[in-house]
């Protein structure tokens, strides 16, 4: 309970068994959106582990507190970006040197875009998946038997990823491929 433990000393809030209440719950919450910053799920559980604590500590009789059943979080809804077709495309024809990892993260990145698909499953596809202008391959996450039709654009990265040409000895994985493709954008 660190972030409890850093909320009660930052904002000089004394927490404890009968100062958790849905006024605690906001401030709580706002601390841990703000300065602690935290996303919406992460604050949900943080909440959900409080809650936990204290219907454990009332089952043992250490407090009689009946307002911390309310203590809730309501989501945001996440921002979210997309690139534009134009954007996709200055990403396609920037200048990176060849074979370097900002052009395998950018062709990993585009590949992504193009198909649709998840990192797990650009990184499961083989020379055998390739079936003319489509993939056919088995999702990772469902395992679900899926055919991607291939937009021109995707059918040249989709045949490299296949012969091992993308992702090979520098594969990064979902994070770092982010922050790849950022500096290259």
């Amino acid at each position: 309970m660190r972030h409890l433990r850093e909320f009660s000393q930052t904002q000089r809030y004394a927490v404890d068994f009968d100062t958790i209440t849905p006024a605690f719950g906001d401030r709580f919450g706002a601390y841990l959106i703000g300065p602690a910053k935290l996303t919406d799920n992460t604050v949900a559980k943080v909440l959900a582990r409080v809650k936990v604590f204290m219907k454990w500590a009332a089952a043992r009789d250490l407090h009689t507190n009946t307002y911390y059943p309310r203590l809730t979080w309501t989501k945001r809804e996440p921002d979210i970006m997309t690139l534009t077709a134009e954007e996709i495309a200055q990403l396609a024809t920037l200048a990176l040197p060849a074979d370097g990892y900002l052009d395998n993260a950018r062709s990993l990145f585009l590949l992504s875009c193009y198909t649709g698909l998840r990192y797990s499953d650009l990184m499961s596809i083989r020379a055998e998946h390739v079936r003319g202008n489509s993939l056919r391959l088995v999702m990772h996450k469902t395992k679900d038997v899926v055919t991607v039709p291939l937009r021109p654009e995707a059918a040249g990265p989709a045949r490299a990823r296949a012969i091992g040409r993308i992702a090979t000895a520098d594969q990064p994985s979902t994070q770092p491929l982010s922050k790849r493709v950022g500096p290259a954008c």
